[in-house]
């Protein structure tokens, strides 16, 4: 899949991923063909990046928090904390 950024100033694409901060390859939440997309449905980035981030918002409501510990190790992870963080992005 593909996942392109330089700077905010290269393009609406790289505007959207600035502002949802979605700009490191590795773990990159959206494919550079979904945003493109975000930015032919909304003329104005930031009404782009609100829906990008609406978009995310729901993808992380729908997982599920989990904690696992075995001895002293332990993992956790909070996927309704991300939704939070993406709902306040978008709104």
């Amino acid at each position: 899949m593909a996942f392109t950024y330089v700077d905010p100033t290269s393009g609406s694409r790289d505007k959207v991923r600035s502002l949802i901060q979605d700009t490191v390859d590795s773990g990159h939440l959206l494919e550079d063909a979904e945003i493109n997309w975000l930015v032919t449905e909304w003329a104005d980035v930031y009404d782009a990046a609100a829906a990008a981030a609406d978009i995310l918002a729901a993808k992380f409501a729908g997982q599920a928090d989990y904690s696992k510990s075995v001895g002293d190790l332990s993992l956790s992870e909070t996927h309704s904390s991300q939704a939070e963080r993406y709902t306040k992005i978008g709104t």
